[in-house]
């Protein structure tokens, strides 16, 4: 068994929402008399791991953004009132 060509199509089909062909490889793993302990220890749990990984970064990225969002906006609205305040 390749496993890193086991867990890259997992894993696609995963991400796509594909569950059919992700069941059928995890037949086909065990078609070939892969044992469910390894299949869960070699090619599940560095699937999740990867998963997990695509998450935290997307949180990180999601909450600089905001950080960011938040930064311009005080620096933003402070400057606005004082243009709008000297027009007086």
């Amino acid at each position: 068994m390749n496993t890193d060509l086991f867990i890259e199509s997992l894993f696609a089909s995963l991400v796509s929402g594909n569950r059919n062909a992700s069941r059928r490889l995890v037949e086909t793993a065990i078609d070939h008399d892969i044992s469910a302990d390894t299949i869960a220890r070699e090619v599940f749990w560095p699937t999740i791991n990867n998963i997990t990984t695509i998450i935290m970064i997307r949180e990180m990225k999601k909450s600089s953004r905001m950080k960011m969002i938040r930064m311009q906006s005080q620096s933003f609205l402070p400057a606005r009132l004082i243009k709008m305040t000297s027009k007086s």
